[in-house]
């Protein structure tokens, strides 16, 4: 080797070539050996952190946290159950669909208003009648044509009494037609 026109001596090889693996190691640690070094300490740090979170939650386990959570979750559920049994009798079933009905009946008796008719319609009749489909429904339901006669004030009597009966009775659809004698004619339309 020889830089500008003199030959170097082995001492400054060595000298040349130590230089270059002091730099090339420090250049090393420097870009590679302490980012890693920094990342690893980082997952020591992050590892602690979960360790110490799963002893923490094994903890609370043996504590019974997780038993009060269960304790509480039953306890929803009872209410829940509670409030479907209550809404349950809100919904008739079959053999109380009579019982409604003489209701209904002894409500317009009550009011005062006159009875002209009272019929089951079939679904189909009711959608007609409707003018639309009724829809997806959780429980068959029962419908029923009321034609009644009476005064006004009457007849909102009679609304009112239905809405109080134990039993969901939904009004779908009421037309009012006037009469000779200041009376109203009234066709309600009813599911149950």
């Amino acid at each position: 080797m020889q830089i500008v026109g003199r030959k170097l001596t082995n001492l400054e090889k060595i000298g040349i070539v130590a230089a270059v693996i002091v730099i090339g190691s420090f250049l090393y640690q420097r870009y590679v050996y302490f980012p890693l070094q920094r990342k690893i300490k980082s997952l020591n740090a992050t590892y602690q952190k979960l360790s110490s979170e799963v002893y923490h939650l094994k903890a609370q386990q043996a504590g019974g946290r997780i038993r009060r959570d269960i304790k509480k979750l039953r306890r929803c559920l009872r209410q829940e159950r509670k409030l479907l049994e209550k809404a349950e009798t809100y919904l008739a079933n079959d053999s109380e669909i009579s019982k409604i009905s003489n209701q209904i009946l002894a409500a317009a008796s009550r009011s005062g208003v006159t009875v002209k008719a009272y019929n089951p319609v079939t679904k189909k009749e009711f959608t007609k009648a409707m003018g639309k489909n009724e829809g997806k429904t959780y429980y068959e339901r029962k419908y029923y044509k009321i034609v009644l006669s009476g005064k006004f004030w009457r007849l909102r009597r009679f609304l009112k009494e239905i809405t109080r009966l134990p039993s969901l009775v939904t009004i779908e659809k009421i037309f009012f037609d006037k009469t000779e004698k200041k009376a109203l004619t009234a066709t309600i339309w009813l599911s149950i």
